[in-house]
């Protein structure tokens, strides 16, 4: 299993549908077993979403923009499932946090 290549998969499927980040939200892992084909679990869950955060931000512009309100939520979700405190919400916040101005 090639990270990169779904980490490219989930964002490719999410610039032709952001809507798709509901399902993601509502249940990462078969969200992303529905795009790829490939159960993730664990470390590899937690490589995905960092992966798929970090080239979203990268791009930034419309993807990023469509996105943004989901980012705290799925932060919230994939973290009470990987049962880490904080960490995805602190990189979604990151990503797509307000800037104060």
């Amino acid at each position: 299993m090639d990270i990169q290549a779904i980490i490219d998969q989930i964002v490719g499927a999410l610039r032709e549908a952001p809507e798709k980040a509901q399902e993601i939200i509502a249940d990462p892992a078969a969200a992303i077993e529905n795009i790829t084909g490939h159960q993730i679990e664990g470390e590899d869950m937690a490589a995905v979403v960092q992966g798929v955060l970090a080239k979203i931000g990268e791009e930034g512009g419309e993807l990023q923009e469509k996105l943004a309100c989901f980012g705290d939520m799925l932060g919230e979700k994939v973290s009470s499932l990987m049962g880490e405190g904080g960490a995805f919400g602190d990189l979604l916040n990151n990503i797509f946090g307000k800037k104060d101005e």
